[in-house]
This record gives structure tokens, sequence and C-alpha cells, in this order.
């Protein structure tokens, strides 16, 4: 579906949750110790990006397998939070509002494996 095209309610039906970035201290060689603690749930479409949307995403970011679109809001996701939706976890590559209308945030996203 093309970004332009009107969303309705009824496509709002995936319930996500977005965790934020955080870093809590160093481990014992230095490293950052991240987590990611809830910092809110929303009501978004998810999709599995396939065809020429996958090969357009894929030549920004090779990793990029799925797109979650939300209503536009000012609460501060960014690329370095999480999705979790049902059982996968999604690291967000992009997020930002595609047609700069602040109606639609896009993200678009990769499964985490761990």
């Amino acid at each position: 579906m093309p970004v332009s095209e009107k969303l309705l309610a009824r496509d709002l039906r995936h319930k996500i949750v977005v965790g934020k970035r955080t870093i809590t201290g160093q481990d014992a060689f230095g490293n950052d110790t991240i987590v990611f603690p809830v910092f809110g749930t929303f009501w978004v479409e998810v999709t599995a990006m396939q065809g020429q949307e996958l090969d357009a995403a894929m030549q920004r970011w090779a990793e990029a397998r799925f797109k979650v679109r939300m209503h536009y809001n000012t609460y501060g996701i960014e690329r370095a939070d999480r999705i979790y939706w049902g059982t996968s976890m999604l690291d967000i590559l992009d997020i930002g509002d595609a047609l700069g209308d602040q109606r639609w945030l896009i993200a678009y996203c990769k499964e985490f494996v761990k």
C-alpha cells in the first residue's frame, strides 16, 4: 500500500510495545550494558515487506524486513529502540514522517535474533 493511501482504524490492528534503549552501566569487559524498559504500547500496522518495496528498502538498509506504520507522535521513538510484537523482537533501523505531514510515522525494522 503506498504511503499516501488513507489508513482506517481497522488497519492499525497490531498491538506493539516499544522498549526504550537505556545504558545501565558497563560489564567487566567495559562493554555497555543495555536494557530496553517498556516505553509505551501502541496500535500499529505491521507488514512484512516484499517485492519492489523490499528491494527498495534493502538498498538503504540491507537487513530491513518489516514496515511498522503508526500515528504520528512526539514521544521520542528512536532508531536505537526496540519493538516487541507478539513473540518477535524488531530493531528499528529508521523511523520518520514519510510524507512530512505529521500524520504517520513509518519505521523500517529487522527481526532481532539472539
